[in-house]
């Protein structure tokens, strides 16, 4: 265990509780306060792209509006090929272990716009890739999917050659008790040097077999793994609310990282694109390997003192957005835009 965490706030802090709503479109709303909760976090470091260790949460909240969705409003909000924003979650005290997706409805009669959430991903544990994701908010009871990552057995050890050596196997096979060849008849005794010489050749031969049977069993100082000790792999296995099942694996091609997994009968896989003069990553979803990205992922455009501040605030995966491209996605009856 890398660092346990717990986080205490006032009561009146907004990001000790989360507001629930009648109606998202209605303009007159109650909230309705939760107990603090004091999340222990089990964080592993694995990966260059996860911290090991993550400070208390500390951001300034950006829309203290932000409005969970209703199964209504959501069935007419997503999917859509709309722009969504993904952030950390700025209305909890352990935002960054936590991600919001949301989206903006334009105001009616000369309102402001409001910021409605569709899906909320909360980490449990970052190390075994532990998430939830759900509709609608937090609190909701309506799980999408878990997460965890896959672990196997590891490999078989090839155990090394014969490392010792050749005077210390001679000094091995001096120091052997002389009554293993010692044991000869008379007849044998009366041949003088002849027999003994004899003896001798038989004994090497012998001892050179035995050997060659215990040269596999030397190993090094290194002890032999267990069977029982799980290794942990690139995979992360997505377990859904329908008992689908769906395994992302991260692979290397050519230097570009991308996450491929399938879905009904189509090969998708998550692109993994560096702006070398900006400095930043997105990705792209590509379907069957060819033609044009599906979907897309990319992070806002920040200044320097942005994403200081949001540096200083706790926060590690920076504020992204996220649309589909593809009509076909979104009118699909396989819920693959989820």
């Amino acid at each position: 265990m890398a660092a346990t965490f717990g986080y205490k706030f006032k009561t009146e802090d907004p990001r000790s509780s989360t507001e629930t709503y009648n109606s998202v479109f209605s303009e007159d709303s109650e909230s309705e306060e939760e107990d603090n909760e004091s999340d222990h976090q089990t964080i592993l470091p694995t990966d260059d792209d996860i911290p090991a260790v993550l400070p208390q949460y500390r951001a300034s909240i950006v829309d203290p509006f932000v409005r969970p969705s209703t199964p209504d409003a959501f069935g007419r909000l997503f999917p859509s090929m709309d722009r969504l924003s993904i952030r950390h979650d700025d209305l909890t005290p352990d935002g960054n272990m936590n991600l919001r997706v949301d989206t903006v409805v334009p105001g009616r009669n000369g309102r402001r716009p409001l910021t409605v959430q569709l899906f909320h991903l909360r980490m449990h544990d970052l190390g075994r890739r532990e998430f939830s994701l759900r509709r609608y908010c937090r609190d909701s009871g309506r799980e999408v999917c878990n997460s965890k990552r896959a672990y196997a057995e590891p490999g078989p050890t090839t155990r090394p050659g014969l490392q010792r050596s050749f005077s210390s196997v001679m000094r091995s096979v001096k120091g052997l008790p002389f009554h293993i060849h010692h044991h000869t008849s008379q007849s044998q005794q009366g041949k003088g040097l002849a027999g003994t010489s004899s003896a001798s050749s038989s004994w090497d031969a012998i001892s050179l077999r035995s050997m060659r049977i215990r040269r596999d069993s030397w190993t090094s100082d290194k002890p032999v793994p267990s069977p029982s000790c799980l290794v942990p792999t690139n995979t992360v296995k997505l377990e859904f609310s329908n008992y689908a099942r769906v395994d992302i694996s991260r692979n290397n091609h050519h230097k570009v990282h991308h996450y491929d997994f399938e879905w009904w009968g189509h090969k998708y896989s998550w692109k993994r694109v560096l702006d070398k003069d900006l400095s930043v990553v997105s990705y792209h979803l590509m379907r069957d390997g060819h033609g044009m990205a599906v979907a897309h992922i990319t992070p806002e455009m920040r200044s320097p003192n942005q994403i200081q501040e949001e540096e200083w605030a706790g926060g590690w995966i920076p504020p992204c957005h996220m649309w589909i491209s593809d009509p076909s996605i979104v009118n699909a009856a396989t819920d693959v835009a989820e």
